[in-house]
């Protein structure tokens, strides 16, 4: 989990809170920087995935 979840550097500066971002939008940012590389690629339909527990 570390290896594939922990955020680069670069990373970390790009989702630093001076650029005036709150602690929401650093965690958001950060596990879609985390999560996308994992999976592969970036889904074309986001809107289209299924419910959480559906």
């Amino acid at each position: 989990m570390i290896r594939y979840f922990t955020p680069t550097a670069a990373d970390v500066a790009l989702v630093d809170p001076g650029r005036g971002r709150g602690p929401a939008d650093r965690l958001g940012m950060t596990v879609q920087l985390c999560t996308l590389p994992w999976l592969g690629f970036v889904p074309d339909d986001v809107a289209s995935a299924p419910p959480a527990g559906g």
